[in-house]
């Protein structure tokens, strides 16, 4: 995945108050743009004690994606994308987290 596709995907990241909203709408936008030839899967589940995450990912082999998800749950939101192919490749993850009044994010290729 280029660093100018992940630029469009995360544009607007730092002003967004909201960050499930903000990294579900960045896996929009990488969705968008490679165009997977099956449905994103999108399943919600519940966390205890009032909480609810969400998940959602698609596979977009003819883009050199492996898969591409999005966790998001009261507190962070992960964003995740795996090269293709999916072993012996360099991996994106990329998750910003809240703490109190603090974000914080981690980027890493694994």
């Amino acid at each position: 995945m280029s660093a100018r596709l992940l630029a469009l995907a995360c544009a607007g990241a730092a002003s967004a108050l909201d960050l499930g909203a903000t990294v579900l709408g960045a896996h929009a936008k990488l969705r968008d743009a490679l165009r997977p030839a099956a449905e994103c899967v999108d399943e919600s589940f519940d966390l205890g004690g009032g909480g609810i995450g969400r998940v959602v990912g698609f596979e977009a082999t003819d883009s050199d994606v492996a898969w591409c998800s999005a966790l998001v749950d009261p507190s962070s939101a992960e964003l995740q994308a795996w090269n293709g192919p999916s072993i012996e490749a360099p991996h994106l993850y990329a998750r910003l987290g809240r703490v109190d009044d603090t974000i914080e994010l981690e980027i890493d290729f694994r």
